[in-house]
């Protein structure tokens, strides 16, 4: 099976390299013969042997996704689904909660879905478009290259709050914040300042109410956040009454199809199995920490 995959992989890296080379072969000898027509013919044959190639790429990374990946991903949830290329997700949601940057074109891939009590969610995407400058010379910028996940589990808050690792950028005296999503969204207007130097200096906070982010944040909660950033680096954090949205500044970062299958070891998934576990024990301890304090201000 596997060297099935891996000579697709090669007929399709061929297919693709052919699909380079053809129309610089073919207007070296259009402009010889000055049959101008067949420029036009090479450049559709080459956009066909790039569609090609990358369809057959595609097609064997989807089976080495249900022939390897789906099953390791059933000895972490039985009932799992996987895909290596999602063409239907509807990303509205997730960047309504502030998760993403949309884009012109979008990439979904590496999609898994636990179907479980939790709901586990978990996909890689890429988002980017291409411009031109006054030059006319184009050139490819990604708004978006991250992970997702969704998680089920209960806080109990009565609202949404967003924290939003930012990556630091120091030069001298000068600091600036960069960060992967936006800030200030509709679902979250009110920026937090928690009055801790440490954490407001390496997290960016915004709730639906003022109370809401103050009292989620408590002590207990930012010693969580502030171990999930050293574990994580950048990411965003949506919590809701019922659900923990996550996204990370790294693409394929858990259960995924290698993009080079020639380069796998012989437990090529034991440390991915291993990272989403920690994730979700991560995600808990927020979780439990959220949800206890929230008890606590009911009952004040």
């Amino acid at each position: 099976m596997l060297g099935a995959i891996k000579g697709k992989l090669a007929f399709a890296k061929i297919i693709r390299i052919i699909g380079v080379i053809e129309p610089f072969a073919v207007g070296v000898y259009a402009l010889i013969s000055h049959e101008f027509l067949l420029i036009i013919l090479g450049i559709a044959v080459s956009i066909f042997l790039l569609l090609w190639g990358l369809h057959i790429r595609n097609s064997a990374m989807n089976q080495y996704g249900k022939a390897y990946v789906l099953p390791m991903a059933r000895q972490v949830f039985p009932g799992a689904e996987f895909t290596y290329i999602e063409k239907h997700l509807d990303l509205d949601r997730f960047h309504n909660l502030g998760l993403i940057t949309r884009d012109k074109y979008e990439k979904v891939t590496n999609h898994l879905v636990s179907n479980d009590e939790h709901e586990l969610e978990n996909f890689s995407l890429l988002c980017e478009h291409t411009e031109s400058d006054s030059d006319g010379d184009s050139r490819t910028v990604t708004t978006y290259s991250g992970t997702v996940v969704s998680y089920k589990t209960p806080t109990g808050i009565q609202g949404v709050v967003r924290v939003i690792a930012s990556g630091q950028f120091k030069l001298l005296f000068i600091k600036k914040e960069t960060t992967f999503v936006r800030g200030k969204s509709p679902i979250a207007p009110w920026k937090i300042e928690t009055g801790s130097v440490t954490f407001d200096d390496n997290f960016e906070v915004y709730a639906s109410d003022q109370h809401l982010g103050y009292y989620v944040l408590n002590a207990y909660v930012i010693e969580k956040l502030q171990a999930f950033r050293a574990k994580y680096g950048t990411f965003a954090l949506t919590i809701t009454s019922d659900y923990l949205y996550v996204s990370f500044n790294h693409i394929d970062k858990f259960i995924s199809v290698p993009e080079t299958i020639s380069s796998i070891g012989e437990n090529p998934f034991e440390e991915a199995k291993r990272d989403l576990n920690e994730l979700i024990e991560s995600l808990n301890d927020i979780s439990f920490a959220i949800s206890k304090n929230t008890q606590r201000e009911k009952i004040i």
